[in-house]
């Protein structure tokens, strides 16, 4: 990130009845000539001519790609009660009507130990210059982040009278600190201290730790409802940089069971992102022809970004004997391989949906036949002839997907590594609760999976 330093001439020391003031009015308009304070821009500009003084600072036109407008304060020593206030709006206004345009300021709090996360999530509503202020939860020496991103039009945003409770450092740049890659993440903080493009890890559930997707895949009939037709553990990791977007994504992956004779592929549609937002991937596990893969590791002819994890179940696993794998318990258990495979980015992203995103299974071969967790989107390769045919009750009109009439779904995302049931066995006699879970949308009996007493569980049926 670039550095520029500004001048101690408009970063000032102010006496209040409540605390001191560290005010930037950013009326020096001149960059260069700021020299001791330590302050951090990236993409930003002195504008003359949408300013309460004589002075803002605008940005260029937004676009998406977090960090490319940003400013950084130097290091302040907050008092409790803290405050940070400022003017801020929007110029060339044009607001879009969904998500997808919205224009935001973000607020970041950056600390010497941790990173907190957002402050503040402002989505700009008006054009006019607001008055905007936010409490700071915490003390000591900390630094703020501004940063801007949002899409539509030639919409730049401004920020002008900027205030903190607090006393300039006594080395307003923290000379002392070491930052080997220069991203503004001292190492002691930094998860990659000598890359300049990732700083911190941030992996669901966890670093240690698996959630479970498992799948019935006799869609859209309701089949023996044993769900360990394909049971994946999963484990994902989002990289994100200095201004905490994501620019990589690592995804584990270890399959625990196939119970049935189909010969199913397995793969993960990310709904916030397009196609040419993906660089590469790497650590797919296939052999086949089930896909049709473009270079950057995306299927091709989709709208959204859909990435093959393995075209068959049988390129991962090795069975131990018996025509199951890991579903019968007097077969023995096999062990699979684990597939860890890295998504880079064509630019770093503010926000790429929440993991595990889309994840489904294509079954037997069949490219146009995928199975969906509930009320997921299917891909454009589905053959949509099939929705809310058998026992499927899709309604694509009512954001109804892979549901029958009772609400049973045709697959699972379970917080925890999941104890699935054995070969044959309907998961509604191996849990005795999971169906007034579903049928309740999952509001009731949310311990279903997780309380082993006789009243939620047959433990016979269930493969341990």
């Amino acid at each position: 990130m670039k550095k520029i330093i500004l001048s101690l001439s408009i970063c000032v020391l102010l006496s209040s009845s409540l605390f001191p003031q560290v005010v930037n009015d950013f009326e020096g308009g001149d960059e260069d000539s700021y020299t001791p304070d330590c302050w951090e821009f990236n993409g930003v500009f002195f504008d003359d001519s949408n300013s309460i003084g004589a002075y803002a600072m605008s940005t260029g036109p937004l676009t998406d790609d977090a960090g490319v407008y940003s400013i950084i304060t130097p290091w302040v020593d907050i008092p409790s009660n803290g405050v940070v206030s400022f003017k801020t709006g929007l110029i060339n206004s044009n607001f879009g009507s969904d998500e997808n345009n919205a224009k935001e300021l973000s607020v970041f709090l950056l600390s010497q130990d941790s990173f907190t996360p957002l402050l503040l999530d402002e989505k700009y509503t008006t054009s006019e210059l607001q008055d905007k202020s936010i409490q700071i939860p915490t003390t000591g020496l900390h630094r703020l982040q501004f940063v801007w991103y949002g899409k539509g039009s030639s919409n730049r945003a401004v920020l002008d009278d900027l205030s903190i409770s607090g006393e300039l450092s006594s080395d307003p740049c923290e000379e002392d600190i070491t930052d080997s890659d220069g991203d503004t993440v001292p190492d002691d903080e930094d998860d990659y201290p000598d890359d300049p493009n990732k700083a911190y890890d941030n992996f669901y559930p966890g670093e240690n730790s698996f959630n479970t997707l498992a799948y019935e895949d006799l869609w859209p009939s309701q089949g023996d409802y044993d769900f360990n037709d394909l049971v994946v553990d999963y484990r994902f990791n989002e990289i994100t940089n200095a201004n905490n977007a994501v620019v990589e994504i690592v995804a584990v992956f270890y399959v625990r069971a196939v119970g049935g004779s189909f010969d199913n592929g397995f793969a993960i549609q990310f709904d916030d992102l397009l196609p040419s937002d993906i660089a590469f991937v790497n650590g797919q596990a296939i052999t086949g022809n089930l896909y049709n893969i473009d270079a950057n590791g995306t299927e091709v002819n989709q709208t959204k970004a859909v990435i093959p994890v393995f075209d068959s179940a049988e390129n991962v696993i090795n069975r131990v004997g018996g025509s199951m794998y890991n579903t019968i318990p007097t077969n023995g258990t096999g062990i699979s391989d684990t597939i860890t495979m890295v998504i880079g980015l064509s630019s770093p992203k503010a926000f790429v949906g929440y993991a595990p995103y889309n994840p489904f299974l294509i079954k037997n071969q069949q490219r146009s036949v995928e199975v969906h967790l509930a009320d997921k989107l299917p891909t454009d390769l589905i053959d949509v002839e099939l929705l809310g045919t058998n026992n499927d009750d899709s309604n694509p009109g009512l954001g109804k997907y892979y549901k029958n009439e009772n609400n049973l779904p045709w697959a699972l995302d379970v917080a925890s590594t999941f104890e699935y049931p054995i070969e044959n066995a309907d998961i509604i006699d191996a849990y005795l609760n999971f169906e007034l879970w579903a049928q309740s949308n999952g509001t009731n009996f949310t311990d279903w999976y997780t309380n082993t007493a006789s009243d939620y569980r047959n433990s016979a049926l269930i493969f341990l």
